[in-house]
């Protein structure tokens, strides 16, 4: 699949997002800005789009080298993390653009990603059995948590108090 269908239960009417050259992997509508939607897809690209319109919104952002496996957005729509087999997570400007700020620890893929309630702080999960904790504003890591599984495939914070929620198989 080419494409990116996007059923807008707003406006009644059905859009197709066109100018996709690989398959999406990943799809993220931003919470608070709820009509800008991030993909991700084989070209090693990450777009937003205006679910609205259909359009995208900027160029495609070369986000990685190798497969993306996430996609997550601060609570204020104003920052997208992403994800992907090099073992690295970026945290990019989703309004403004620019180079992302790098969070990187893991010794194997990372397949998991989620921000705080307040967007400060972020929770990756990873195919080497750990989680990590990251400041935002600088890609400090707070927190390793080890001993989770084999992998970590789901992380999440507690929406009233952020504890953090982490699954594995």
């Amino acid at each position: 699949m080419k494409l990116l269908h996007i059923d807008s239960s707003i406006s009644g009417q059905n859009s197709v997002t066109r100018g996709l050259t690989r398959k999406i992997v990943v799809a993220r509508f931003s919470r608070t800005l709820g009509t800008l939607i991030a993909s991700g897809s084989l070209d090693h690209t990450v777009r937003l789009w205006d679910a609205g319109t259909g359009h995208p919104v900027g160029a495609p952002i070369p986000a990685t080298d190798a497969l993306l496996m996430g996609l997550a957005f601060s609570p204020d729509g104003l920052r997208l993390l992403s994800t992907g087999e090099d073992k690295i997570a970026r945290l990019w400007d989703s309004v403004h653009g620019g180079k992302p700020i790098e969070l990187k620890g893991h010794d194997k893929p990372i397949i998991a990603a989620a921000f705080d309630p307040s967007g400060m702080v972020v929770l990756t999960g990873s195919e080497d059995g750990t989680a990590r904790r990251w400041a935002v504003l600088d890609g400090h890591l707070f927190t390793i948590y080890k001993g989770l599984g084999k992998k970590v495939t789901a992380v999440d914070f507690r929406p009233d108090n952020g504890a953090v929620l982490t699954g594995s198989d």
